[in-house]
């Protein structure tokens, strides 16, 4: 059933949901992103970069429907453009058949790296968030 919706929201901009105080437990993620730190160096401003969030496989017994992705620490020296979620119809099924990106800009020099993916869904019209481990390196020239 998760992988009905997501392929409804497939390469759609995924702006942040209803915030959610709930804290959910129906994702269990995977892939590098859980374990280490993915980033590029020398960057500049004006230049974009495409992060890949964690693989998420929905291990309820109940439908998930995707409200919103976010990361939680975002530092200066970046802007989020968007967030998107992707098929295997449109990546050749790369990684997973299901999965959600994080567009940036970087607009000045970046000191921190970005930290914590968080998830937002509904089950049974009930909102939650769940966070993930994820951090980002966009690495200045200077």
């Amino acid at each position: 059933m998760l992988a009905l919706l997501l392929a409804a929201l497939g390469g759609c901009h995924m702006p942040a949901g209803a915030e959610s105080d709930r804290q959910g437990a129906a994702l269990v993620g995977a892939g590098p992103q859980l374990h280490g730190t993915l980033g590029f160096p020398n960057v500049r401003p004006g230049q974009r970069y495409r992060f890949s969030y964690p693989l998420l496989k929905n291990h309820s017994k109940e439908t998930v429907e995707f409200t919103g992705l976010r990361l939680l620490h975002v530092p200066g020296g970046v802007k989020v453009l968007g967030y998107n979620v992707y098929s295997d119809l449109e990546t050749d099924g790369v990684l997973s058949d299901k999965y959600g990106t994080v567009l940036l800009e970087v607009t000045g020099r970046v000191r921190h790296h970005l930290t914590g993916c968080r998830v937002e869904y509904k089950q049974q019209g009930v909102a939650y968030h769940q966070d993930f481990h994820c951090e980002f390196a966009l690495d200045s020239a200077e």
